[in-house]
C-alpha cells in the first residue's frame, strides 16, 4: 500500500506507522555510528550480536567514506587542540585529551576510556553544536523578519528544529514562503556570503492548528 513520509491529512499510514520498529533501528544505527557508538552498545540497542554490530559499523563506514574522513578530522583536531568547534565557532574544551586525571586510583584503562569519551564528545559537539547554531540563528531571523511582521505573523513556539508561527489566515501561504526563505539561509544576518555546501531543506505547512499544519 501507499505510505507517506509524514502525516499529510490523507489518512494514509505514515512510514512511522507502518515501519516503526525498522525506523527506530535505522535511527539508532545512523545516529549511533556517527556519534561514535561502539559495537557493544550498538549490539544492545538494535538487539544483534556484537560481531554483527561490528560488521554493521564496518559496512556503514565503508559506504560513507567521507563521513569517516570527517570524523577522523574532528578527532585529530580534538587531540591536537583539546577542543571541538561548532559551525559558528563556539568552542567546547576537552582537557582530558591532553591531561587525563592523575589520581592514583585512575588506571590506564580509565585513561583510555576518558579519552575515548572525549573524542566522542568532540564529534557530538561538532554535529549537535552546529545544529543548535543553525536553529538559534534561524529563530532570531524569524523573530526579526520584517516581512513576517508586516503580514502579522510572530513566532509562538519552537520544538527542536521546528518553529510555529501564528498570524492571519489569509496571509498563511505568503508567510510560509517567507519563512522557508529565512530558514534556508539562517546565517545571512551575520555572514551574508555564507553558503552551505549542501542546501538546507525546509518543509513548511499551513493550517488552523499545529497538527494540521505539520508537514
Amino acid at each position: 500500500g501507499v505510505v507517506t513520509s509524514d502525516a499529510d491529512g490523507s489518512g494514509r499510514p505514515t512510514v512511522k506507522d507502518k515501519f516503526g520498529k525498522e525506523r527506530s533501528k535505522s535511527k539508532a544505527v545512523n545516529f549511533g555510528i556517527i556519534y561514535g557508538m561502539g559495537a557493544a552498545s550498538l549490539a544492545e540497542t538494535v538487539n544483534v550480536s556484537k560481531q554483527e554490530a561490528k560488521e554493521l559499523i564496518k559496512l556503514w563506514l565503508a559506504t560513507k567514506p567521507e563521513v569517516q574522513r570527517w570524523i577522523q578530522q574532528i578527532e585529530r583536531t580534538g587531540k591536537q587542540d583539546q577542543t571541538a568547534v561548532s559551525i559558528l565557532g563556539r568552542v567546547r574544551h576537552l582537557p582530558l585529551l591532553k591531561s587525563p586525571p592523575s589520581r592514583a586510583s585512575v588506571t590506564p584503562e580509565d585513561v583510555c576510556r576518558y579519552q575515548a569519551k572525549s573524542l566522542r564528545a568532540a564529534v557530538n559537539f561538532a554535529i549537535q553544536g552546529s545544529a543548535a547554531d543553525i536553529v538559534m540563528a534561524a529563530m532570531l531571523r524569524l523573530w526579526r523578519d520584517e516581512r513576517l511582521r508586516s503580514l502579522g505573523f510572530k513566532v509562538v513556539m519552537q520544538i527542536h528544529d521546528e518553529f510555529v508561527l501564528e498570524g492571519p489566515e489569509e496571509y498563511g501561504t505568503e508567510a510560509a514562503n517567507a519563512m522557508r526563505e529565512v530558514m534556508m539561509r539562517p546565517f545571512q544576518t551575520y555572514n551574508p556570503s555564507f553558503e552551505f555546501k549542501t542546501p538546507l531543506e525546509v518543509d513548511v505547512g499551513v493550517g488552523k492548528s499545529f497538527g494540521s499544519a505539520k508537514c
